[in-house]
């Protein structure tokens, strides 16, 4: 477990009562709230209907909040690419301002669409129809058009360049009473018994009015939080390091015979006391003793689990089983029998401070996969039903997420005491 020297968090049932008072204000214009609305596929299916004016459409596959790469390496995460029943791919964006939604921003989103939806080797003609669609808070083009569509057309003759890029803009401010005025009456809506759509309103309902759906959403805020201050800290933590080392360099190049030594003694016994804790706080080993950061090997671990249950659900279990490989020391359940694997978890796991001497307690996690390989080694695909191994995956899976999110928290924290320790010793450098 993380260091107990560092003290727990404060203050988080206050966070939560102060993240639902939030949640109760959200709308679907919001960007958070947005994006949970449409994890339920139903809600973007009917977004689509009727901003495309098309009742028949269906979607078949969704993606939500993906960092999509240009060939230089840059990126743009997009709030939500949806792909319909005709291989049509939608590009959905809540946009609060308008920078946001320029002419240029809107043409480097049908690019990167582009780029990702061609694989090599295929010809230009497979490219299917994008269409990228702002909803935007204002009026973006200053047309005062409920929705605008964008479409590029031959100079000379006005003929539709059949490129098949689409842009449309949608104003969220006219909300009339037309099936899209009453959708963007339903995006600014605070409350779930006051919108139009039966299918967002029970969307809404369901994150703002029960249980599970605001945990849902506090758990969503305490990540957001979480992030916003290991950013902060870390900012901090380098200034307070780049402010010591430069007080250090100045110290060394003008200390003399007649320098003040009990003082510099203490600024070392400071020093070595910090070089130690940066040991404790950020270093751990993998199970091949290789140097890394807390967090990381579970960080790893939730890679190869994402991958393991794509093939699980997909029925390969080849695939399956060379994901597992690679999670915490579980290379030995496909090498060794049972008392060889336990004995070599034991080995680590629960061995005395005075043989591993350093390395004691730098490896946190042990996630036990050997009866699930046993199982997936002697199964059949097309004959045995895999729906017990799915399940035992989820259970991994939801259990290796805990511990990130206990890895992360204790990063931020770690990250704080070790910034109080050069802030301690940047003062004694001060002090006449």
């Amino acid at each position: 477990m993380a260091d107990s020297t560092i003290l727990q968090p404060e203050g988080l049932e206050q966070r939560y009562e102060r993240y639902k008072e939030k949640i109760k204000h959200f709308t679907i214009m919001n960007d958070i709230f947005m994006r949970n609305v449409l994890k339920e596929t139903a809600c973007t299916e009917y977004i689509l209907q009727v901003i495309m004016n098309k009742k028949e459409l269906k979607v078949i596959d969704q993606t939500l909040q993906k960092d999509y790469k240009n060939l230089q390496g840059r990126s743009a995460i997009l709030d939500c690419v949806a792909k319909d029943a005709e291989n049509n791919f939608f590009n959905v964006e809540i946009q609060g301002e308008n920078d946001g939604a320029s002419p240029k921003r809107a043409r480097y989103h049908c690019g990167l669409l582009d780029m990702n939806l061609l694989n090599p080797g295929n010809p230009f003609d497979s490219l299917p129809e994008t269409y990228v669609i702002f909803i935007t808070k204002n009026d973006a083009l200053g047309y005062n058009q409920p929705i605008s569509h964008i479409q590029r057309r031959i100079k000379e003759t006005e003929d539709i360049f059949q490129d098949g890029q689409h842009i449309l803009y949608v104003n969220s401010k006219k909300q009339d009473d037309t099936e899209l005025g009453r959708l963007m009456h339903d995006l600014h809506c605070k409350e779930a018994d006051k919108m139009y759509s039966n299918v967002l309103s029970a969307r809404v309902q369901q994150l703002k009015e029960t249980t599970e759906g605001v945990n849902q959403m506090c758990q969503e805020l305490e990540e957001i939080y979480n992030e916003g201050e290991q950013s902060g800290e870390l900012k901090k933590a380098r200034e307070t390091a780049i402010c010591l080392y430069e007080k250090i360099q100045s110290w060394n190049q003008n200390f003399g015979a007649d320098g003040d030594w009990k003082r510099a003694d203490a600024i070392t016994k400071k020093l070595l006391a910090i070089f130690k804790k940066a040991q404790d706080y950020f270093v751990r080993l993998d199970w091949d003793d290789g140097v890394i950061f807390p967090q990381q090997a579970v960080q790893n671990n939730l890679h190869a689990l994402k991958k393991a249950k794509t093939a699980l659900n997909a029925g390969n279990i080849e695939e399956t089983l060379d994901a597992f490989y690679s999670i915490d020391n579980n290379c030995y359940a496909f090498e060794f029998e049972k008392e060889v694997f336990y004995h070599f978890t034991e080995y680590i796991m629960k061995q005395e401070s005075e043989r591993l001497m350093w390395g004691k307690g730098r490896i946190l996690h042990h996630e036990n996969l050997y009866e699930l390989v046993e199982r997936l080694k002697n199964k059949e695909i097309d004959k045995d039903s895999l729906e017990l191994e799915q399940r035992q995956l989820e259970e991994v899976w939801e259990r290796q997420c805990a511990y990130y999110k206990d890895d992360i928290e204790y990063l931020i924290r770690a990250v704080t005491k070790f910034s109080e320790m050069l802030q301690e010793t940047v003062v004694l450098f001060e002090k006449n």
